[in-house]
């Protein structure tokens, strides 16, 4: 570990001139303006140039304010005054990579934690993560033990989060006293949101604190705002929440519904895998057009006398080839997102080898004939489709997933040539629902077998048909667009009655 405590002292000192609320304002102002690639563009005075500065900054700076700021003053006040302290937080960074690479570390190695930064903040799909976060959660299986949990339906969370994050796109507090019985949901249920989302400045700053380092991870460390987005800065004696970075509430109702199912009393993770397969399995058929492509579930089958295998999750195959999809609701721990060196990291990839020779060993299974699926002869690839973005790019990080793979084939008895024989992809669903469309146009073989889409297979698989193919005219939409009707049904009733009375 590198200690920065010296680089990082300035800023401490100079947050803790700045009066808590005007600053939170300040920050609820400049995260209006954030574009789709999360950058802000600002100018230090009026004829000058544009300087870009980058949500996860934003993000930072509002982590360091909740932590430290005491005083009086209004020092963000101003573009100038913005600067100022984004300066503080990359001078941070530019030192800590200066001291990482002194002291023997690789620079290619320390930008892993860079991309888990900031990859997810660069054009998110708000409405796709609504979406996907709402089919596995109201999932049969599931919903049960999530209501029970939270108290709450998964369908008022989705009503109560998009009602809310409008207003605190209007106005850096919102009322938790708000009437929502015309959207059909109950003051319990609005109570128990703002419990769920909301806390005091006081119980977020020991939760920050809890969390803060001073060493290379400190600009990576998870915020404890993505928890609890909306802020009560009274000591709960009035019902206003501020809500300074209204994106995380999205962000807690997608991602961060999985850490409410922790507090469960129930077991829950073979259901939580089971709904995110059954979502991927929703995915595929709207995205693979049944007149080219067959898509094929899960085929229990038998390999010796009473030992039942479950197989591959799903296999969509065309006239060219096979892609064998295991999916894994699996997530990269957060210690193994904030420092590339260390157990943790290497831990999570070695359980992602794990994942990954299952899903080798089903296709060989399947190939040879000792499964329900009957071999086409085509060429066939392995995709392990995670529910969260692993964001794998670094070669460093990259080469080991490949290594503790390797290593876990020769224990399964497999061959390590299967790595170069046959490439394994790991991609998110977030990147297959889009990838996915460019392979529906392009077919299989054509887009899995392409000369470069190496660099593709674990990260951004969605861009790769856009630079590898530019001359094809290829369509991509939101998939399951008809899901907004599923999640509010009452609002679909209002509207249809609202059409009636007008005609």
């Amino acid at each position: 570990m590198i200690d920065i405590f010296d680089l990082y002292k300035p800023l401490r000192n100079d947050i803790r001139k700045l009066a808590l609320r005007p600053a939170l304002a300040r920050i609820w102002q400049y995260q209006q303006c954030v574009g789709a690639s999360g950058v802000l563009k600002l100018r230090t005075r009026a004829s000058g140039p544009d300087f870009d500065i980058y949500v996860w900054e934003l993000h930072v700076l509002c982590r360091e304010i909740l932590l430290h700021a005491a005083g009086d003053q209004d020092g963000l006040s101003t573009s100038t005054g913005l600067f100022r302290f984004i300066n503080h937080i990359r001078r941070i960074s530019e030192g800590t990579s200066g001291r990482t690479i002194d002291s023997g570390g690789s620079a290619m190695r320390a930008l892993h934690p860079v991309i888990q930064q900031q990859a997810r903040w660069q054009y998110a799909r708000d409405e796709a993560r609504v979406f996907r976060a709402f089919h596995i959660y109201s999932d049969r299986e599931l919903a049960p033990i999530f209501e029970q949990t939270t108290g709450l339906t998964v369908g008022s969370v989705y009503t109560l989060a998009l009602a809310i994050r409008g207003m605190a796109t209007q106005h850096v507090g919102t009322s938790s006293a708000l009437d929502c019985s015309p959207v059909g949901v109950t003051c319990e249920a609005r109570d128990a949101f703002f419990k769920m989302t909301g806390t005091t400045v006081e119980e977020l700053r020991t939760a920050l604190a809890e969390r803060q380092r001073y060493d290379e991870g400190w600009a990576f460390t998870w915020n404890a705002l993505e928890a609890c987005p909306l802020i009560n800065l009274d000591k709960g004696r009035t019902p206003v929440f501020w809500c300074p970075l209204p994106d995380l509430l999205l962000r807690r109702v997608t991602e961060g519904l999985f850490y409410d199912l922790l507090k469960s009393d129930m077991p829950f993770g073979d259901k939580y895998g089971r709904a995110f397969e059954r979502y991927v399995g929703k995915v595929l058929r709207e995205v693979f057009d049944s007149d080219r492509f067959s898509v094929a579930g899960e085929q229990p089958h038998e390999i010796i006398k009473g030992h039942m295998k479950h197989g591959v999750d799903w296999i969509v195959s065309d006239t060219t080839g096979n892609i064998f999809i295991e999916s894994k609701a699996r997530r990269l721990k957060q210690e193994a997102k904030e420092i590339a060196e260390g157990g943790s990291l290497e831990q999570s990839l070695d359980d992602l080898a794990i994942a990954v020779v299952q899903l080798y060993k089903n296709v060989s299974n399947a190939i040879n004939g000792r499964s329900k699926w009957i071999y086409n002869g085509l060429p066939s690839y392995p995709f392990v489709v995670t529910y969260e973005d692993w964001y794998l790019f670094t070669p460093q990080v990259v080469d080991y997933l490949i290594e503790c793979v390797k290593r876990r084939l020769e224990k399964a008895h497999l061959s390590q040539s299967l790595t170069e024989t046959m490439p394994f992809f790991v991609t998110s669903i977030a990147e297959f629902e889009t990838a996915g469309q460019a392979v529906a146009h392009l077919g299989i073989e054509r887009f899995c077998a392409a000369r470069a889409i190496s660099e593709y297979r674990h990260f951004r698989l969605s861009d790769f048909a856009v630079a590898a193919f530019p001359g094809e005219d290829i369509t991509y939409r939101a998939v399951l667009e008809n899901s907004w009707d599923e999640i509010f049904p009452q609002l679909k009733h209002v509207l249809n009655v609202s059409a009636m009375s007008r005609g």
